[in-house]
């Protein structure tokens, strides 16, 4: 499933791997990724059925005011967002990582050398 949503990812819908949700390194990584967008995916549907029941509710009892609308779009997006962002940058925080450039530090390159 992994390897089939990286694929999806990177070959049919054409993301470069910096900006996607799924990465192209070892499947345990992948199957790490995976195991995200599955945990936003439900919790958007949870979230979403939960929501649409409150409008539909306020509606049927004509309380409905459009900032629900506004703020449960919101609260959605800034998840989606948040996410997408702590995914795109969470490389720079990982073990092995020079701070301040964009490649791995000393360790990680030793350890690839001595693999």
């Amino acid at each position: 499933m992994a390897n089939r949503g990286y694929y999806i990812q990177s070959k049919i819908l054409h993301i470069p791997d910096r900006f996607g949700f799924l990465s192209p390194g070892p499947p345990s990584l992948q199957v790490f990724d995976v195991d995200g967008v599955i945990a936003l995916l439900f919790y958007l549907s949870f979230m979403g059925t939960i929501e649409a029941l409150v409008l539909i509710h306020s509606w049927l009892h004509e309380y409905f005011r459009w900032f629900l609308v506004y703020f449960f779009f919101g609260v959605n997006c800034e998840l989606i967002l948040g996410l997408w962002i702590i995914t795109c940058i969470g490389h720079y925080f990982k073990r092995g990582h020079s701070e301040g450039s964009c490649t791995t530090g000393t360790v990680a390159e030793e350890k690839a050398q001595s693999t």
